[in-house]
């Protein structure tokens, strides 16, 4: 039997929320954006009104960053300022599995060079929200879920009955992934999120 960890990004493999530090992070380099300062000003300030929701936020900001030299620039030192918040703890936890996947509905835009440079020693691969002018597919819920089946049975050639998945995450949002693994660790949560999960998933591991 092989065995594959999978693990959470944010408040999981580090301490914060990557995507809210790279809004903030974002927010002092408008300016300096000379393509779409304009277009990303109206977006936060419309965001900062409650005029846009979340989703199309984040969205929005991903199409406008994406592909684009100086977002990427930036997004090598953001790099760095995220390896500072790395969980250790839960980082060994890699050690005990045969194959471990990076599965984070964070944005390719930081995801990709903080795995290229840091992550690739410890994960085989890994899947997170990816964003173009076109196509936007955010990493949540069942998406999270098929995206890591995906890539088990065609990227790593694994069938289901031959590997144990054990999943390390804080969210509820990963709930279909939490079912579709073997074990689920929960990550440093409060006690609505541990309640939430032991309706669904008595067995689970509390990982603190």
């Amino acid at each position: 039997m092989i065995k594959v960890g999978v693990f959470d990004l944010d408040e999981t493999l580090i301490r914060v929320n990557s995507f809210k530090m790279w809004v903030i992070y974002s927010a002092f380099f408008i300016l300096f954006d000379f393509k779409n300062n304009v277009s990303l000003f109206k977006l936060y300030t419309l965001r900062l009104q409650g005029r846009t929701d979340r989703y199309s936020f984040k969205k929005d900001l991903l199409s406008l960053q994406t592909g684009s030299v100086f977002w990427c620039k930036l997004a090598n030192f953001y790099v760095f300022l995220l390896t500072l918040c790395v969980n250790k703890k839960v980082l060994k936890q890699v050690n005990k599995f045969d194959i471990n996947i990076l599965a984070t509905a964070a944005p390719s835009v930081y995801v990709i060079p903080f795995f290229t440079k840091y992550l690739n020693r410890h994960f085989q691969d890994f899947v997170c929200t990816s964003s173009s002018s076109s196509v936007y597919c955010e990493l949540l819920g069942e998406n999270k879920r098929d995206f890591v089946a995906r890539l088990l049975s065609e990227n790593l050639a694994v069938e289901r009955d031959k590997f144990h998945v054990t999943l390390f995450s804080d969210s509820i949002e990963d709930l279909p992934l939490a079912l579709f693994s073997d074990q689920f660790y929960l990550i440093y949560t409060n006690d609505y999120t541990k309640q939430f999960f032991y309706k669904h998933i008595p067995n689970l591991i509390v990982f603190d």
